[in-house]
């Protein structure tokens, strides 16, 4: 297994879309499990705002 983080950044919309594709993505690939993710962190001198996720994901079946 391999684990990765992952800064994603936006529109506080865009960023919670984001987030929950990727959790309901887990449910049809077995190879990807969010591990955890951040609160939302406001971004300096603008109105978007960014979140840390961690993946874990089986770096063999994505070889390919």
């Amino acid at each position: 297994m391999g684990r990765i983080k992952i800064r994603i950044a936006g529109g506080p919309k865009d960023v919670k879309a984001f987030s929950d594709f990727l959790v309901k993505a887990e449910a049809y690939i077995s190879a990807l499990s969010l591990v955890s993710q951040s609160p939302d962190y406001p971004n300096r001198n603008s109105t978007d705002v960014r979140r840390y996720l961690e993946v874990e994901f089986d770096s063999e079946v994505m070889d390919d």
